[in-house]
């Protein structure tokens, strides 16, 4: 019996976790092809730290492209973000698509 509940449990955390992120994977597949190229990216460097809502409520912050390139440069600055400068405007434009759309 515990091991049934053990598995049902892992099973809800994991569909739950799929859930929180398919929202935004289903916006980027109506996005141009270099912006859905750049997702799988975008959600691999920023998901190493935190999750992906805690990005798009920064996004409803942000008023504009600078201040979306602003928080890319701030968080590529911190230890273990594994953002290369040369992502910095890759990521960038992909959220900044995302916060204008």
């Amino acid at each position: 019996m515990r091991k049934l509940f053990a598995v049902l449990a892992c099973a809800c955390l994991l569909a739950a976790g799929c859930a929180t992120t398919s929202r935004w994977d289903a916006e980027y597949e109506k996005a141009p092809e270099p912006v859905r190229t750049d997702w799988a990216l975008t959600k691999q460097r920023c998901g190493r730290c935190h999750t992906l809502e805690k990005v798009f409520l920064q996004l409803q912050v942000d008023n504009d492209r600078q201040d979306v390139l602003w928080t890319v440069e701030d968080m590529a600055r911190k230890p273990g973000s594994g953002i290369t400068r040369s992502e910095v405007a890759t990521i960038t434009d992909t959220l900044e698509w995302y916060r204008a759309r």
